[in-house]
């Protein structure tokens, strides 16, 4: 499904930035691996501290030990548009 492409489609990126660490700790919550979701969420915020979205995210994994987030079922519709997105500018980047 969505989820095993996003995580294909993100695997093959070098450029691991904030928002391709919140991306994977969507795919890793969204799979229930939490401890891993929180980890890559952690770093996204560590990146950009003032992305409201990501310190959502996080707080939504801290304050729950089980099953996909809110925050991870809200970005299901878009997770796949951002993933594309987050491709698009690495080779906009590339091109440069």
């Amino acid at each position: 499904g969505d989820i095993s492409l996003a995580e294909r489609l993100l695997s093959g990126v070098s450029d691991h930035n904030a928002e391709w660490n919140f991306l994977m700790g969507v795919v890793c919550s969204r799979r229930g691996w939490m401890d891993e979701a929180k980890r890559y969420m952690e770093t996204a915020v560590q990146m950009d501290p003032n992305n409201p979205e990501y310190r959502s995210a996080l707080s939504a994994l801290t304050g729950r030990a089980t099953g996909p987030t809110a925050s991870a079922r809200s970005t299901r519709p878009i997770l796949m548009q951002r993933v594309s997105a987050l491709l698009r500018g690495m080779v906009v980047l590339h091109a440069l």
